[in-house]
């Protein structure tokens, strides 16, 4: 039951949801940093001596002090929000500027005042849609088998509890099949954090100086122990499967019910829907094709006054002169946040955002969100196409809710990675070339993505369209359809059959000829039977025993009733 097995294992990433970009995370962010900021300033004052560093220990003291003020502030006194204009008359604003409303909220309002009652609102919900519908699911479907073990793969007390509480034995209970998506989703999480932190000191080490190049050589060193540690995990364990498996497909390939045919005609034009679907999305990862960044183009820095940034644009616009678009966005990336914004969502959305602010970066979000997922709903709907039953057929819409899922889930993996990511990176960046184009780099891995996708999905329909792999056998009602059409096919030849010999015999001519036919293979075989070389061959045959003639006859008699006798159980038909 595929449906069931994926709820399940849903059901083992709903941590994600603490991830989504939301109201208070960036707060909630804010608040982690002040914390570890503190966290880092205590280990210092600690490890310098008050008596012998005494201004050193006195600037960490004040910086630490100012770090817990602005930490308990942050946490227990104040929460700021931004309301607009017509929303703050109605609880009588008292500061009003540029159509936005600076309100301060009491401390009932405050960010753990709002974790607190967030918390104890969705603790219920959030219980119910996670572990309480995972209980229900456990419960309901105890005795209903995940997927069978096929027999002998493994002992009969492995099967006892791989089949544990209550499902048949031979089979995966629902509580097995959960532990063990648990256990894949952490094992997975915790590889890629490990991978991501390895990358990411790679990066940070290679931007060092000369002093910092140890530091580099160790990460490579761990992340080649990191690699060779999961490789001699993992490869006892799957090589043997990986083996298995090839074995298995080549013993049931040589001994498969469906012939291997070439692809219908229908199927090809699926295929050549997805050839062109790719051929977009590469053409469009070109630079041709992509938004104008002026960082690039003029060579400049994040932090490039605004008048030297757009004086080297205009020397390279035609007659030196700004275009429009151009001085729209001037006066709407003064600020390092709004140009950091820029590098993050691209020209179009700082530009033309009516309602957007650098205080706000989620504003940008939810102004980007139709731009982001306008290519991918093309994407679906040549998904939908090549996977319809009037362009695909039988063979294409069996892949059309794989291929649905799996172009959904590229958009909301480009949506929760342009939302969870953070747009300050490039803040602290100081040559251009190191500046992070996230933007631009999106492009490309979308116009990517969506080609792999495309690629894979033509290969599985090709696949399935020339019974090479996926093969579904027939069903016993069509194999008794194929066999009837078999026989009716037979039947009518047959009858045929008969009628010309009735027309040969009823026909004087015909029946002259045939009988001179059989009168002229008469003489010939008599001619051939007495040669002395047959008639040797005939007493050696059946003096040696090589022929037995009684058996001959015997058969020759049941061949005869076989055509003659009616079978039993069947009404004979009138001829």
């Amino acid at each position: 039951m595929p449906s069931l097995l994926l709820t399940v294992f849903i059901l083992q990433l709903w941590t994600l949801y603490n991830k989504s970009p939301t109201s208070t995370r960036d707060s909630v962010q804010e608040s982690n940093m002040l914390r570890a900021k503190v966290l880092v300033l205590k280990k210092e004052m600690a490890a310098t001596s008050s008596q012998d560093e005494f201004a050193k220990w006195a600037k960490l003291r004040r910086q630490h002090d100012k770090a817990v003020a602005q930490y308990d502030e942050r946490a227990n006194n104040y929460y700021y929000y931004y309301i607009p204009i017509d929303i703050a008359k109605k609880v009588e604003s008292r500061r009003i500027a540029d159509d936005l409303l600076f309100f301060l909220l009491p401390a009932a309002n405050s960010l753990k005042s709002f974790q607190s009652s967030f918390a104890k609102a969705t603790t219920v919900l959030r219980w119910l849609a996670t572990n309480g519908l995972r209980f229900f699911l456990q419960f309901w479907f105890a005795r209903h088998p995940m997927f069978w073990i096929p027999r002998g793969w493994v002992p009969g007390y492995v099967e006892f509890l791989m089949a544990f509480p209550r499902a048949p034995r031979g089979s995966v209970s629902i509580q097995i099949w959960g532990i063990a998506c648990a256990t894949v989703v952490q094992m997975v999480g915790a590889a890629v954090a490990a991978g991501w932190i390895l990358v990411r000191e790679r990066k940070r080490a290679g931007r060092t100086k000369m002093g910092m190049r140890a530091e580099s050589k160790a990460a490579e060193e761990e992340k080649k122990e990191f690699l060779k540690t999961l490789l001699f995990t993992l490869g006892p364990l799957l090589l043997p499967k990986l083996i298995g498996y090839y074995r298995a497909y080549r013993a049931k390939a040589s001994s498969r019910p469906v012939p291997v045919r070439p692809p219908p005609t229908y199927v090809f034009t699926a295929l050549n829907i997805l050839f062109v679907s790719c051929v977009f999305a590469l053409i469009s990862t070109l630079p041709t094709f992509a938004p104008e960044n002026i960082f690039q183009i003029t060579s400049s820095r994040l932090q490039t006054p605004n008048d030297v940034l757009f004086k080297r644009l205009s020397s390279l616009r035609p007659d030196g002169k700004l275009t429009q678009a151009d001085e729209l966005l001037k006066p709407r990336i003064a600020s390092i946040d709004a140009r950091c914004l820029y590098l993050y969502y691209g020209p179009s959305i700082v530009a033309y955002c009516p309602f957007c602010l650098s205080d706000e970066p989620m504003s940008y979000f939810w102004y980007a969100v139709p731009m982001i997922l306008f290519p991918h709903m093309l994407h679906l709907f040549a998904l939908g196409a090549a996977t319809s039953s009037a362009i695909g057929g039988k063979e294409g819409n069996r892949w059309r809710t794989s291929a649905v899922i799996l172009g959904a889930g590229l958009a909301v993996t480009e949506c929760y990675l342009t939302g969870a990511g953070d747009f300050k990176a490039n803040a602290r960046v100081v040559r251009p070339e190191d500046l992070n184009h996230f933007h631009w780099n999106m492009r490309i891995w979308r116009g990517i993505g969506i080609a792999v996708a495309d690629v894979a999905l033509a290969g599985f329909l090709w696949a399935s369209s020339t019974n090479r792999l996926f093969v579904v056998p027939p069903t016993a009602a069509e194999r008794v359809e194929t066999a009837t059409r078999i026989l009716e096919s037979a039947r009518g030849r047959m009858a045929a059959l008969g009628i010309m010999r009735n027309v040969v015999l009823r026909d004087e001519g015909l029946r002259r000829k045939v009988e001179g036919y059989w009168r002229k293979e008469g003489q010939i075989m008599s001619e051939v039977m007495i040669e002395r070389e047959v008639v040797e061959g005939m007493r050696s045959a059946l003096g040696s025993g090589r022929v037995n003639i009684a058996q001959v006859e015997e058969e020759a008699r049941r061949f005869a009733d076989g055509i003659v006798i009616t079978p039993s159980g069947v009404q004979q038909q009138p001829l």
